[in-house]
Formats: C-alpha cells, sequence, structure tokens
C-alpha cells in the first residue's frame, strides 16, 4: 500500500462528488411565452367584447376587475385592455 494520504483524501473527496442535472431554462423565453398567453387572453377579452356571441370561450378575470364597475365603463375598461395588449406586444419587441 503505498498511496499517501493525500491520495486517499482526493478519493475520499472525489468520491463524494454528487452532480444534480438541471434543466436549462432561458429565462426571456419563459417571459416571452407568458407575455404572448397574456396577450392572447386579452385579445379574447376584447373579441368578447366586441361581439357579445363571441364570448363562449372562456376568459381569464380582467386585472381591472377589483374596480368598481360604475367607474370603469364599459368603453374605458376595453380601452384598458387595448394598452394594456399593446404595451405588451411592445414589450416583445
Amino acid at each position: 500500500m503505498e498511496e499517501s494520504l493525500n491520495t486517499l483524501k482526493y478519493a475520499n473527496r472525489a468520491r463524494n462528488i454528487r452532480n444534480r442535472p438541471t434543466v436549462n431554462q432561458n429565462r426571456d423565453q419563459t417571459l416571452l411565452a407568458h407575455m404572448q398567453d397574456e396577450i392572447a387572453a386579452l385579445q379574447q377579452q376584447l373579441a368578447a367584447q366586441a361581439s357579445p356571441s363571441a364570448a363562449q370561450t372562456t376568459a381569464p378575470p380582467s386585472p381591472f376587475s377589483s374596480v368598481a364597475p360604475d367607474v370603469l365603463g364599459g368603453t374605458a375598461n376595453s380601452r384598458m385592455m387595448q394598452v394594456r395588449a399593446s404595451q405588451l406586444t411592445v414589450a416583445l419587441v
């Protein structure tokens, strides 16, 4: 047995190494996908408001739903959604 103490210490450290694989995720791509989903949902809401018969698809609640309905009339709410959709579209570019 000609191993030195340093060789045995190195072997012990090498034996204790544990690799943890992780999935490579691009933060920008995740954010982009989230924004595109939000744009699609806002566009569905706008289409549902434009024609009541097209409201058969279920859209997520409006981010302005906590505001009293008398404060936000139909056109103001629609305008806010258009502004939000355009902001997200600009953020994607």
